[in-house]
This record gives structure tokens, sequence and C-alpha cells, in this order.
């Protein structure tokens, strides 16, 4: 048997360093970045807290028939552990304001945008409603009622 040529190896080495970065680039295609997916991890964290806000805020306004001054006052009365009340990267607590006697606002500053249909992909659509599940990147308010849906 005849051995390969010397060209003819480097040719098949450079060939299967094509096929490995290429699989790398699809992948990171496919699946995003290392980055990518721990915004997309926090962002998911935001979604569950807020909504875990804004069910707290809707327990104490069906017992107290009012809003809560400020989230602290949740902590106070056992409805919710203050350890959701802050950013999973900033540390920052959200923001929360009383619209009105029946409405307040959440807000949070997002990493990346989510459609239903990503918030879906996460399994973060079994709780209705779930209005933060849908948002742009950067800082982004939701105005809720404190009245549980019927």
């Amino acid at each position: 048997m005849k051995p390969a040529a010397p060209g003819a190896i480097r040719l098949l080495g450079w060939l299967a360093i094509l096929a490995v970065v290429s699989a790398i680039v699809l992948a990171f295609l496919e699946i995003g970045s290392p980055a990518d997916a721990r915004r997309d991890r926090s962002d998911a964290i935001r979604v569950e807290r807020l909504w875990s806000i804004a069910s707290a805020v809707r327990s104490y306004f069906e017992e107290h028939k009012k809003l809560p001054a400020d989230l602290a006052e949740l902590t106070k009365k056992d409805y919710w552990s203050r350890a959701n009340e802050e950013d999973p990267v900033t540390k920052k607590p959200f923001e929360y304001r009383i619209v009105d006697e029946t409405q307040f606002e959440l807000c949070a500053t997002f990493e990346m945008d989510w459609t239903l249909e990503r918030a879906r992909k996460k399994g973060l659509l079994y709780r209705e409603p779930l209005p933060f599940a849908e948002h742009k990147k950067g800082r982004q308010c939701f105005t809720l009622s404190a009245k549980k849906a019927d």
C-alpha cells in the first residue's frame, strides 16, 4: 500500500478543523452563547420573582382591602420572603408603586427580549396571568390589578 502524500494529510487535517469549527458555530447559532444562557436564566428568575411579588400583593390586598405601602410591609406580615424582592444580578430591589386603590406597578430591567413562545419553552406559562413573561430588553413596568381574577 502506498503511503499518503503529506499534502493529503494536511488537507484532511484542515477539513477536520473546519468541521469542528463549523459545528461549534452552528451550536452557538442554535442554542446561543453561554452568556446568552446566563442572561436568559436571569430573566427567568426575574419573571418568577415578579410573579411571586404580585401574588403576595394580591393576598395582602384580599386580607387588608388595601395595597401594601411598600414591599417591606409584605415581609412583616409573612406574605412573602424578602429574598425574592431583589434582582438576581444587580441585587437591587424590584420597583413597586401604587397606581390607585386597586392597581399597582412592578418594574424590572430585563436582559433579553422574550416572547410568549420563549416563556412557554421555559415552562413559565403554567400560571395565569403572567404578564411579565412577554417583555422587551431593558426596563419594563407592568401595571397589575390587586383584585384576583374570577
